[in-house]
């Protein structure tokens, strides 16, 4: 699909002048892209991104599905918001409102959500936070992606997610691995990247695979794999900017699962990807 040159320079820049914009009571839910787990009900609770946990990422928010479906790999992007009118500011755990912020004030968010309502239209941003008070509509963003703040000591994340896990379902008592490993299909999400990702490689010992971007299932793989060929896996993930990031993963049998995503399970790295 094409789109005019001043479609395509309103979809970079963000720009929406008129719009009403909203807040999005975020608790207890993963969203879209899964970067935080269900039990969250606050910043510090939120086993979030750690830019955002740090405060350097303000607010997750939930991006229009338009801009969302034509800038692919829109899960965990940053954008710097530098014009807005009637916005709130939140306490630093996003569930108490205070005052208006000063104009000309920027700030960095980071896309958790994809918002698909009638109300989300081009350009528009759901702002997520803790309570169930909404606050006064907000308008006239003007917003455009920019690299995330990461610190050296950011340890990529992934959670590994099966065909009855990580979903709003009501969680099992499985505890292992071994208990839930699906051979057909698992997916992952990856934390703590500068920019959107745009492929991720797995080389076992006897084939590689390239994984499939299924969005907000993360990325998804659905070509037979024993629980047996999951031992120092090497992964490989390029980002939309060309870096290329390489770790060495596994997944243990009796790995222990992660009651608060409902069952999946997380691997954290020892690598930063400022380091890498």
């Amino acid at each position: 699909m094409c789109f005019p040159v001043s479609v395509l320079f309103l979809l970079w820049m963000g720009v929406s002048p008129a719009m009403t914009q909203t807040y999005n009571s975020f608790i207890r839910q993963t969203g879209y892209c899964k970067l935080q787990h269900f039990e969250t009900i606050s910043r510090s609770s939120s086993n979030g991104a750690a830019s955002y946990q740090r405060g350097d990422v303000m607010y997750y928010v939930g991006l229009n599905q338009f801009y969302f479906n034509h800038t692919q790999r829109s899960c965990g992007i940053c954008l710097n918001v530098t014009a807005y009118e009637n916005l709130y500011d939140f306490n630093f755990e996003i569930n108490e409102r205070q005052g208006l912020r000063p104009p000309h004030q920027s700030f960095i968010v980071m896309v958790a959500d994809e918002c698909n309502d009638a109300i989300c239209q081009q350009n528009f941003l759901d702002i997520d936070i803790y309570t169930e008070k909404q606050a006064p509509f907000f308008h006239s963003l003007r917003w455009y992606e920019i690299p995330c703040p990461l610190d050296p000591s950011d340890r990529v994340e992934y959670l590994i997610c099966f065909s009855t896990t990580c979903n709003g379902m009501e969680y099992s008592s499985l505890q292992t691995v071994k208990e839930v490993y699906d051979p057909y299909y698992f997916s992952m999400v990856i934390k703590n990247h500068i920019y959107g990702i745009d492929r991720v490689r797995l080389h076992f010992p006897d084939q590689t695979i390239t994984l499939r971007d299924g969005q907000g299932a993360g990325w998804t793989n659905d070509v037979y794999l024993e629980l047996s060929q999951w031992i120092n896996v090497s992964i490989d993930i390029l980002d939309k900017h060309g870096h290329l990031f390489k770790d060495v993963i596994e997944l243990l049998p009796d790995g222990k699962l992660d009651e608060r995503y409902h069952g999946g399970y997380l691997i954290q790295s020892q690598k930063s990807w400022l380091l890498s």
